[in-house]
């Protein structure tokens, strides 16, 4: 019998993880992007060079290789291609067009919560920067309506600070719209969940730290368990009322949460897995693996009840997935201090001496690793 045939959109760092593990279930693994540079490109049988925007181009794919399942983690952009494609070729999706529609724009997102939804926060949308000038919301923050990967974003002050960042913020964008939304000063957290037949199965909180240093809230590192696990059922409740606005039925999906006075605040919403390996730690911690979880159930509809229960470890300690990261364009170098005392796991994207790519144009991930704090 031939191998089933799944085309996974993208080979990056995000990507990597899927294409190991199709390729270990001996699938016959494709894969297409806009470049053949990516660290997944040697897990795929077959590469095509098409933009994972290009719908039309994916769908002939699909059709002309018979493939029977289609995926992304870690890419809002990919979502609404998998999503049509999969309507259109009758392949399984977790999500339906207009939701991953929604999901991958910041301004479409903010509309389907609601102004009356307490977990919003107040936002607008223009194409030109004077759309702006009667704002007077500050501190605020502006993005592009559409980019992924923290690029093009920007706190700004006032009117004068929103024309300075207007037009790069905007070049990220595919319609070269803007979002300015009000400020969130507090910390974050993230929320990793499954849905399953519009149920909640699963629930993960961690604390998200970001680089203070740099604009547009650059990962650094998630801290688990999150010092504000108290507000798990405020928190459940943001989840399932979420998810029931947006038609979210199955699959992954991932939070970007801001805790002001002890309220959350939604900052972004995604039906697909993190691009943290975030499911690595919670696999070490909750002996749960979500990986495998999200793609028996692509493979075949199902998922065993089993899969959710818990093998937690030591609670006493606290665990961190901290990424390891250079300047773009420096040489990699990795430190040498990197196999220190509760160090659980690492896994590099480069190799030594290599040119670090410019992804947000600040700091870039070369890499990560899980560890033990001791309390």
């Amino acid at each position: 019998m031939d191998p089933r045939k799944i085309l996974v959109l993208g080979i990056g760092n995000a990507q990597a993880d899927l294409l190991k593990w199709c390729k270990e279930q001996e699938l016959e693994v494709h894969a297409c992007s806009y470049t053949n540079m990516g660290r997944g490109m040697h897990d795929a049988d077959h590469f095509a060079l098409i933009d994972i925007k290009d719908t039309g181009k994916i769908r002939q794919y699909v059709n002309d290789h018979k493939i029977d399942f289609i995926y992304s983690i870690g890419s809002d952009i990919a979502m609404p291609t998998i999503a049509r494609v999969a309507e259109d070729s009758d392949l399984f999706s977790f999500i339906n067009f207009n939701t991953a529609n929604i999901c991958q724009n910041k301004v479409r997102l903010r509309e389907a919560l609601g102004a009356d939804f307490k977990y919003n926060i107040p936002f607008r949308r223009a194409a030109e920067v004077a759309g702006f000038s009667d704002w007077n919301i500050y501190p605020a923050i502006i993005k592009p309506v559409d980019s992924q990967g923290q690029r093009g974003i920007y706190e700004v002050e006032s009117f004068e600070a929103v024309q300075s960042h207007f037009d790069k913020s905007s070049s990220f964008s595919s319609n070269g719209e803007v979002i300015i939304e009000k400020y969130l000063s507090g910390d974050e957290i993230s929320i990793n969940a499954y849905v399953f037949d519009n149920e909640v199965k699963f629930f993960y909180v961690s604390d998200r730290i970001s680089y203070s240093e740099y604009p547009g809230g650059i990962i650094k590192e998630h801290l688990y368990p999150s010092k504000y696990a108290h507000l798990e059922k405020d928190l459940k409740v943001l989840v399932a009322e979420t998810i029931h606005k947006l038609d979210i039925g199955n699959g992954p999906v991932y939070f970007q949460i801001c805790i002001v006075n002890e309220v959350p605040y939604i900052i972004e919403v995604a039906p697909r897995f993190d691009g943290c390996h975030m499911w690595r730690l919670i696999k070490m911690t909750k002996g749960i693996d979500l990986l495998e979880i999200a793609m028996t159930h692509l493979l075949t509809g199902k998922i065993n009840p089993s899969s959710f229960l818990t093998s937690e470890g030591d609670t006493n300690s606290r665990y961190r997935l901290k990424f390891l990261a250079q300047p773009p364009q420096s040489r990699v170098k990795y430190s040498t201090g990197q196999s220190a005392s509760g160090q659980l796991y690492t896994e590099h994207y480069y190799e030594e001496g290599d040119v670090v790519p410019e992804m947000n144009g600040y700091i870039e991930k070369t890499g990560y690793c899980i560890d033990r704090i001791e309390p």
